[in-house]
């Protein structure tokens, strides 16, 4: 029987050899030019810090410098791509909701007549915010579905039905979701008591008393509406309220505003309104 005297990396090939060092040797070679510690160079020349960030991240800090932070476009939500904001509150035998018009790609603003409620029926309205292609999506699948009830039925929706079969449609689709805050204001035909609530991409609910905020400004929204909203407002005050919030949020927001619309429902009908809003 014959024993090998030669050194077992020596039967290695030259990227696995140069893997198995002592973790304080250093190894000098074109794929190290910065000599760093082996235990840190991978075979493609590569250090292990710079495998573990995305192509996009090497990419960026090759161009940009190895120390520059991460750009905020590899972070975005796809819920902030095309922005938007959206808000509802209630009030004394009324409700209102409301919108920006902005349609934009990530900073960039393509147009300015993009509101996001809809009306479902005279006394209903549902909010969209999120990936406009889903919210298009979406509003014509909540129409079909609607005229469907009607037909059945020989009836409007109540809000609460309304708001089900939207937690519903949305909770169908949690595998490959529609990217979209919905909101639902309405009131009920009975005793024209005021109806909202809010929802996320998979159709979890929430029902308030006050009010329900959506969007890129959702923070702005919830902040203002807390300062500003008082219990039993009448329509003209409801109105200023929710103006007034909506327009101090996407003041500070820069994926949403470029002008609004506040639509206040009654027992006597809806009163719709543009508003005004900054345009830089």
């Amino acid at each position: 029987m014959t024993f090998c005297t030669h050194s077992p990396l020596e039967h290695l090939p030259a990227c696995a050899s140069s893997e198995v060092v002592h973790l304080n040797t250093f190894v000098p070679s074109p794929s190290n030019p910065s000599n760093r510690p082996a235990s840190d160079v991978c075979s493609s020349g590569t250090t292990k810090k710079e495998n573990s960030y995305s192509f996009a991240e090497n990419l960026t800090r090759e161009i940009h410098g190895n120390n520059d932070p991460i750009i905020p476009w590899q972070l975005q939500s796809i819920l902030e791509y095309n922005g938007g904001a959206v808000v509802a509150m209630v009030g004394k035998n009324c409700v209102a909701i409301a919108s920006d018009l902005r349609y934009g790609v990530q900073a960039q603003t393509v147009a300015c007549n993009f509101p996001k409620v809809h009306k479902m029926s005279d006394r209903l309205f549902v909010g969209l915010s999120g990936l406009a292609t889903d919210i298009q999506t979406l509003e014509q699948l909540l129409r079909f579905r609607l005229n469907l009830y009607k037909l059945r039925e020989e009836r409007d929706i109540k809000p609460e039905t309304f708001s089900a079969l939207l937690s519903h449609i949305l909770y169908e689709k949690r595998f490959g979701p529609y990217f979209v805050e919905p909101l639902v204001a309405g009131l009920r035909a009975e005793d024209n008591t005021p109806f909202i609530s809010g929802m996320d991409l998979i159709g979890a609910p929430v029902f308030a008393k006050d009010f329900v905020v959506a969007g890129t400004c959702a923070a702005n929204l919830y902040g203002l509406c807390e300062s500003f909203f008082k219990p039993d407002l009448e329509p003209e005050q409801l109105f200023e309220v929710l103006s007034q919030s909506l327009l101090a949020s996407v003041d500070r927001d820069a994926l949403s505003g470029w002008g609004a619309v506040v639509h206040v429902i009654t027992p006597d009908g809806v009163t719709s309104r543009t508003l005004k809003a900054r345009q830089d």
